[in-house]
């Protein structure tokens, strides 16, 4: 029941000209995910699915969370390059 109120707070906030930075801000503020917040910007007509995850991407809302995500991926790629390295049996084949 919240998540479909805050959608059409957030529905009514586009009709009425909001711009996209105070629209995410107050999905955040509400408590909404990054995911959770894409789907809203799809639900209500904004963008399709792709286009909302890169704007949330690229937002200054998420930028906090984006630069965490990063650094997480980045780790995982690491600890993968690092298992791969560990477990090559000498025929040349890699995870990464």
């Amino acid at each position: 029941q919240t998540y479909d109120l805050i959608v059409s707070a957030v529905r009514d906030q586009d009709d009425a000209g909001i711009a996209l930075d105070d629209l995410l801000r107050f999905m955040r503020e509400s408590g909404l995910s990054i995911t959770e917040s894409m789907r809203v910007l799809v639900e209500i007509g904004k963008y399709s699915l792709a286009a909302s995850k890169d704007v949330i991407h690229h937002s200054a809302v998420w930028a906090d969370q984006r630069r965490q995500q990063e650094e997480f991926h980045e780790e995982l790629i690491q600890e993968a390059r690092r298992q791969s390295i560990r477990n090559d049996t000498g025929c040349g084949r890699h995870l990464i």
